[in-house]
Formats: C-alpha cells, structure tokens, sequence
C-alpha cells in the first residue's frame, strides 16, 4: 500500500491484454483528515497517448481512506509508459492532486526458447528413429483378429495400432494393394 508521501515510481501493470490481477492501494488518509468532504477521482494518460481520461469508474474503488485501482484488459490493451493521477476535489475545484504516477504495460509473453523439454525431445528422436527404421523397407501389413493389432513386418517388426476393426483392416489392405500414386 503507498501513501501520498511515498508514491511509487513506477507501477507495473503486467503483461499486454491481461484481466484484472493486479491491484493498487493508496492510503490517501492525510487528504481526507485535510478534506473529510472531499471526493476522489482519477485520470489516466494511456501509453502513445497524449490526452488524458477520467479513469472508468469501476476500475477503482474508495473506501474511506484507502483507494485501490484495478488493473484490467482496457489498461492493459497498449504496450508502454503511461500515467495515473489522483485528485480530490470539493465541487468543482481540485484541492489536491498527485504528480504523474507512472505505470508500464510489458509487451505479451515472447515464445519459450531453447531446447525442447526432455519429455518431447525424447519422444521426437524415437518417432525420428522408428521411421529411420522403417524407410525404404518392403513392408507386409498383419492385422491380428484376436488383439485388434496392426503391425507392418520387414526387417523389423513395428506394432502401429490398437483397437482397428476388421473394415478398416480390409481398407487399408485395399490401399497397400494398389500400385504407388493410384
């Protein structure tokens, strides 16, 4: 929580397109005891923007003396600085009112980099190994009635498939008959 004495420097905001995660509080009891009557607002300069808004009001919340700000997908839509600014106001005068306090939207998570996890990089070398093992071999296709497994036969003996009926069995019988390209 930050008090109007010791504001931050630097708000994070998060990521670009992020929903409401993030929340901010500021204490703003020494303006209320100054101003009990007074009224809170805030305005917002979005990032590569230069005009100010009044920040939508149900991105933040006052219950006397503590303001929180919420963070969402509308403040979050543009990567950069931008800035926040805290008022207080009695009628139409503007009795207090913060310097600019800086917040800064991280553009979108990069893609991960380096090595596949072990996981995948292992199973990658064996599909890579399996077809290595199978390429360019005349292959003869058994179809197990009482398992339901198909195997391609050649020089070694690769199990492809569980669970095939015999209609597909007959299908694929059917293609591996017919001359390569037909």
């Amino acid at each position: 929580m930050y008090t109007m004495d010791r504001l931050p420097s630097l708000m994070q905001f998060g990521y670009q397109g992020e929903k409401g995660d993030r929340e901010f509080q500021f204490d703003l009891s020494a303006w209320m005891a100054e101003y009990p009557d007074g009224q809170i607002y805030m305005d917002i300069v979005l990032p590569r923007e230069n005009s100010s808004y009044n920040m939508p009001i149900d991105l933040y919340s006052f219950v006397s003396p503590i303001l929180t700000l919420k963070v969402d997908e509308r403040l979050t839509h543009k990567v950069g600085r931008g800035a926040v600014n805290i008022m207080l106001r009695r009628g139409d005068d503007v009795v207090k009112k913060t310097g600019a306090i800086a917040f800064e939207v991280k553009a979108s998570l990069p893609p991960a980099r380096g090595p596949m996890p072990d996981i995948v990089e292992s199973w990658t070398e064996a599909a890579q190994a399996l077809l290595d093992r199978v390429s360019g071999q005349v292959l003869e296709l058994i179809f197990n009635n009482a398992t339901s497994e198909l195997t391609l036969k050649g020089a070694n003996t690769v199990l492809l498939n569980r669970g095939l009926t015999n209609a597909q069995y007959n299908h694929l019988c059917e293609i591996m008959a017919r001359p390569y390209g037909t």
